[in-house]
């Protein structure tokens, strides 16, 4: 293939218009291409709660819009969890309830404008006599059936809203005088019933509608009583107290486990759609709300009946705390279908095969083909590096092989070369220094000292980009192995496997970011890279397990705090 061909210009645009992808833009997101080798995809569309896990660029959230674009008779509910990461744990429960509600009415004024189409058909005009006569008409039935939804919807906002204003500790005295002024500025009955378009007729039809209003009068009446500890005096002169009742925001929250449970499996049957909520980046919200928030949707899933209820987190590995105290009655492995995007680097020839694939599909209608991308590069070390750039990573090898392929046109030549590469994988490098603060959960001081070392240690002084890491220490540092790799400063080859120095021993072999070697347009001086996919005449990996031993060393304190964070660790 010509570096100048035509068809890289629209990959090249493609690959810039799918490297920044958000699940907000869902609605405009068509034909979603997912190489999809390990079926996620099918076992995304059960209705179970699922975790994906995955580093940054993996495809976890490509992933999401595959599946809520061919969602069948599912109806997905979509959370953004970056805007809402830094709220409390009530703000955050009643933000997705909002997300839920919003969604639901919006669908119920879509179904129900092309319900009215059917029903006017039938119904409409001198037609209308028939209603006296077919009571039980499946019309009739189906709109008697959405006006309770749509009134159910509007009690559950109403009551979200309401709480929202709450502070987080109330108190509501027992027996209370509201005054005249209080009493008429609560909403009565015929006001909401002007509001939600409800008439006489209608409550006649619909009898159960009148327990619906009679709750959302009491709303707003509770609301007027409900007074914060800190303001409780301002009400003196309106309201005589003879005993507190003091609550919390979270009880609240509590009591609309069961109606949101009903009425989602209420919507199921008038849609026959069930109902998934999908929540992006979790790991983004703070891990010590994580479990109370989970717990809150568990029990919403688990009272939910018929399966109308399920949902969907994605996030890095390790970042999502579902159960660490013991003190929840639900636990990461019983009770989630977990699915991992990451590859490790030891199968080098199928990763070569599903990064290429990846590339190629992002626009069929091209037909370039994944050799078509291989002819690019001059050699198939140039190639191979390239794919160690990229650490496995989707998402960074099609944003490496745009790079690539702009700066050789650049520069006139014909193919990509090394050169090419070295002097690429140092723009990545500021690319991921600027996530230590977002994707890491241990403090940043042992992340820098971490990279020191590895600058001084590993490529200083061994020499290498493959370290064997023993296993005993590497579970004394476990969490920040794990978090060194989300971070993509390291990647793992293989774990388990031994070392032709030590064979009594147990090692991880992780291969160090490329970004740590290259100097401007060329590889380190007598720098030693170890090509560890190469094997020998009996398939073994020489390279491999003659790589350096290397560990982490931390003084006391530090390597206390590492400690403590293991304790953390889940998934």
């Amino acid at each position: 293939m010509d570096i100048n061909d035509k068809r890289l210009d629209s990959l090249l645009t493609e690959i810039e218009t799918v490297r920044r992808r958000r699940i907000l833009d869902y609605s405009n997101s068509k034909d979603i291409r997912f190489i999809d080798p390990y079926h996620y995809t099918d076992k995304l569309k059960i209705n179970n709660n699922h975790i994906i896990l995955g580093r940054r660029g993996c495809g976890k959230t490509t992933l999401f819009l595959k599946i809520i674009e061919s969602q069948g008779n599912q109806q997905s509910i979509i959370v953004d969890c970056q805007p809402i990461k830094n709220k409390g744990i009530n703000s955050i429960l009643i933000d997705i309830m909002k997300s839920i509600i919003k969604y639901l009415l919006d669908y119920y004024k879509t179904d129900l404008n092309k319900f009215h189409d059917d029903y006017k058909k039938t119904f409409g005009g001198l037609k209308a006599i028939k209603k006296y006569f077919n009571k039980n008409h499946e019309l009739i039935v189906k709109k008697k059936n959405l006006e309770i939804l749509k009134l159910n919807l509007e009690l559950l906002r109403l009551k979200i809203e309401k709480i929202a204003t709450l502070p987080e500790v109330v108190e509501i005295s027992k027996n209370q005088e509201i005054s005249k002024e209080r009493k008429s500025s609560i909403q009565t009955k015929k006001d909401i019933k002007t509001k939600l378009g409800i008439n006489s007729n209608l409550l006649s039809a619909v009898p159960e509608m009148n327990g619906i209003i009679d709750a959302i009068v009491d709303i707003e009446l509770q609301s007027s009583m409900v007074h914060s500890t800190e303001n409780l005096t301002s009400h003196k002169e309106n309201i005589t107290q003879n005993e507190k009742i003091v609550k919390l925001k979270a009880e609240y929250l509590n009591e609309l486990k069961n109606g949101f449970a009903d009425l989602f499996y209420e919507f199921q049957k008038q849609t026959s759609k069930s109902l998934v909520l999908y929540m992006d980046d979790f790991y983004l919200i703070d891990s010590k709300n994580q479990p109370d928030i989970i717990q809150y949707l568990h029990d919403v899933y688990k009272i939910t009946r018929n399966s109308a209820f399920c949902f969907k987190m994605s996030a890095l590995p390790y970042r999502i705390k579902t159960n660490p105290t013991g003190n929840y009655d639900f636990s990461f492995k019983d009770d989630f279908s977990i699915i991992r995007l990451d590859v490790d680097l030891s199968d080098f020839d199928n990763l070569k095969n599903y990064l290429f694939d990846i590339a190629s599909n992002l626009k069929p209608e091209l037909d370039i083909s994944s050799g078509e991308l291989i002819s690019l590069f001059n050699s198939p070390q140039s190639l191979n590096y390239t794919l160690l750039a990229a650490g496995g990573i989707p998402r960074d090898f099609l944003i490496i092989l745009s790079d690539l392929v702009n700066l050789a046109r650049t520069e006139n030549r014909k193919n990509i070369t090394r050169e090419n590469i070295y002097k690429i994988v140092n723009q990545l490098r500021q690319d991921k220094d600027q996530n230590i603060e977002y994707d890491t959960d241990i403090p940043t001081e042992i992340i820098r000292e971490a990279v020191s070392q590895i600058n001084s240690k590993v490529i200083d002084d061994l020499n290498t980009n493959i370290i064997l890491y023993p296993a005993d220490t590497a579970k004394e540092h476990e969490s920040l192995l794990k978090n060194m790799s989300n971070l993509r400063y390291m990647h793992l080859i293989k774990e388990n496997i031994s070392s032709e120095s030590r064979k009594n021993k147990t090692f991880h072999a992780y291969l160090i970011d490329m970004t740590f070697y290259p100097i401007a347009k060329r590889m380190k001086g007598d720098f030693n890279f170890r090509e560890f996919w190469i094997k020998d005449e009996k398939h073994r990996l020489p390279h491999l397990h003659r790589a350096p031993i290397w560990n982490f060393e931390f003084d006391k304190e530090n390597n206390k705090i590492i400690l403590e964070y293991n304790k953390n660790l889940e998934n």
